[in-house]
């Protein structure tokens, strides 16, 4: 999502191709405006997108997910990966990562808008 010069975005693994609702919310001034004439909100997913379920034929489910993402972060990044519980100091630090970064100042604090500005 672009807003002035700021762009906010994140990455994301699809899971189903039917992306309006997220979409749906992206209404309005200075988003991609591809196929429909600058008037802003892309419906379409890329053509070049291509969605979890479509590469294995089915929805993968939640678990398969968590088994998938940690063999490959595993191979990727080496060492010993098993599950287990956080620490009471992970469990604090996690705390203040999400009072951080799921704070409206932060996240909108490159576009130059207070809070009271946010886009609906």
């Amino acid at each position: 999502m672009r807003i002035g010069r700021a762009v906010l975005q994140h990455g994301s693994v699809l899971l189903v191709a039917d992306q309006s609702p997220l979409l749906a919310g992206m209404e309005g001034d200075g988003l991609a405006a591809s196929g429909n004439g600058g008037r802003g909100g892309h419906r379409d997913p890329p053509a070049n997108a291509v969605t979890l379920t479509e590469l294995l034929e089915e929805a993968p489910s939640w678990e398969q997910l968590v088994d998938a993402f940690s063999l490959g972060f595993a191979r990727a990044l080496g060492g010993d990966w098993t599950r287990g519980t956080l620490t009471d100091e992970e469990q604090t630090l996690a705390r203040e990562l999400k009072d951080k970064y799921g704070s409206p100042t932060w996240t909108w604090r490159r576009a130059g808008l207070q809070s009271e500005d946010e886009p609906a």
